[in-house]
């Protein structure tokens, strides 16, 4: 039995589980940002929508990750045509940011890895606000679990958020 579950906002929907069986506190919020290598910028190719013959190449997450989850459902759902071409797919954001770097492609990375990048700039945000795709993280407790520890330590969390 897990104590805890860590996830995105938005990545756990509450079609995958009984939401009145868990309990969530929100840590913290960030926001995923549609970048590209800041020399590919002024590229047309890197122009979000993009039209549907020339699709912006793109690194993304692999399937059924978090990440992966929360850019396809907002892409797909709220942002209308964007044409990607998929180019490579990985699980970590540090390897997508290292190969956006590299100038292979764009990606949606969050902004707390890349404010370094944005800030020398090395990376450049494409599109505009409306292609942000903000997001929290979440702890989520089962409350059937009594395990004194595990409560002890949620509603220490609690007091704190």
């Amino acid at each position: 039995d897990l104590d805890f579950l860590l996830a995105y906002g938005g990545s756990v929907s509450s079609r995958d589980h009984d939401s009145s069986m868990f309990q969530s506190l929100i840590l913290g919020q960030d926001e995923l940002l549609p970048v590209c290598k800041t020399s590919l910028r002024d590229d047309p190719t890197y122009h979000i929508p993009a039209a549907p013959q020339s699709p912006i190449p793109y690194i993304g997450y692999m399937p059924a990750s978090a990440m992966a989850n929360l850019v396809n459902h907002e892409v797909v759902e709220h942002m209308g045509s964007i044409h990607l071409k998929p180019v490579m797919e990985t699980g970590a954001a540090e390897t997508i940011k290292a190969l956006v770097l590299q100038g292979l492609g764009m990606a949606w990375l969050p902004r707390t890895a890349i404010s370094e990048e944005l800030r020398l700039g090395s990376l450049s945000e494409l599109g505009s606000a409306a292609h942000r795709i903000p997001f929290t993280i979440e702890l989520f407790r089962n409350v059937a679990n009594t395990k004194p520890d595990v409560i002890m330590l949620w509603n220490k969390l609690k007091t704190a958020t």
